[in-house]
């Protein structure tokens, strides 16, 4: 089956100018955590690193991103989402921010009655 090709503006497309493989360093500058990602896709999901690799940052030409003062886990949750639209959760820290609310609405209920 012969796919039909898509038609997009020139600014849609790729520019194949951006490092095809980008470095992104989080956590800790003593002892970083790397994560390797298609640079193409992520300019083109994400406004943010469009702007780091496209621009006056230094990633641009060297195609590693640092991020220094951002959570690893906070990185990996916007990278799952920027690559497979999928949001991902720790689930036991979700249960104790519930337990917790679920607590605080009990102590609110009590005070207002």
């Amino acid at each position: 089956m012969v796919t039909k090709a898509k038609r997009i503006a020139p600014s849609k497309g790729d520019d194949f100018e951006t490092p095809a493989i980008v470095t992104i360093l989080t956590g800790p500058e003593s002892a970083p955590k790397s994560f390797t990602v298609q640079g193409s896709v992520l300019r083109r999901r994400s406004k943010f690193f469009d702007a780091a690799l496209n621009g006056n940052w230094s990633a641009s030409t060297t195609g590693t991103v640092e991020l220094y003062d951002w959570k690893p886990e906070t990185v990996l949750m916007y990278l799952n989402l920027v690559f497979h639209n999928v949001l991902t959760i720790d689930e036991e820290k979700d249960e104790r921010n519930e337990e917790r609310t679920d607590a605080e609405d009990s102590t609110n209920n009590e005070a207002e009655d």
